[in-house]
């Protein structure tokens, strides 16, 4: 992983490389509803790795291309226990708003909205239960290692709350330069560089919640 300093448009990113790199942190570590937002691009057409999780495939983990050819976005709360969404925008290699409404209840409640609206989702496979967290938010990867994601993120934030569509409407529309660090239920908030309180390997939780992340490549 590397930070890519974006002076110009006012934001910073981690680029991870599919192959080895993940940031760790201490964040989310009980299967709870939460919402995650977050900028990303990539232009991985195959199979890609889980762009985030807590411990594996099945523990409240998100994909993009999962198993390459059936293409578009996972998020799975459990074994058989997961939502599809037949995206275009997980591999045009443009950047993208991405926020996840991830009842820890019911998967069939569970949404994806991609730049502001929400998506339809394709398939629904509710045949199985949720899984408990083995470890607290890995970005990168669905676990600490293994299953790498390739791709670029910014502005990574988890709420410990249900967002509405009018909430996602309005942190999209601001664009990837806002500063989310005052949100109502804030759990974690990763701006991945521009908040200057930690340095490299540390990326630090701008919330008020010490959540700091640790980038291992």
């Amino acid at each position: 992983s590397r930070f890519t300093p974006m002076r110009d448009n006012r934001f910073s990113v981690v680029d991870f490389d599919g192959s080895d790199d993940t940031i760790q942190t201490s964040a989310h570590d009980t299967l709870a509803d939460a919402t995650y937002t977050f900028w990303a691009k990539s232009d991985v057409t195959g199979a890609n790795g889980g762009l985030f999780g807590h411990g594996g495939v099945t523990q409240s983990s998100f994909h993009f291309n999962y198993f390459g050819a059936t293409g578009g976005a996972r998020f799975f709360i459990g074994g058989n226990y997961f939502k599809k969404w037949d995206i275009d925008e997980q591999d045009d290699g443009q950047w993208h708003h991405y926020a996840i409404i991830a009842d820890a209840d019911s998967i069939a409640d569970t949404k994806l909205y991609v730049d502001g609206v929400e998506q339809t989702a394709s398939l629904t496979d509710s045949s199985g239960s949720p899984d408990a967290f083995t470890q607290s938010l890995t970005i990168g990867s669905d676990a600490t290692s293994g299953n790498e994601w390739e791709g670029s993120i910014a502005q990574f934030a988890v709420y410990s709350d249900l967002k509405d569509s009018d909430f996602v409407y309005a942190q999209w529309s601001k664009g990837i330069t806002v500063d989310y660090s005052n949100g109502t239920n804030l759990s974690a908030y990763y701006r991945m560089g521009d908040d200057t309180s930690a340095v490299y390997p540390t990326i630090a939780d701008s919330s008020s919640n010490s959540n700091d992340g640790t980038i291992t490549n």
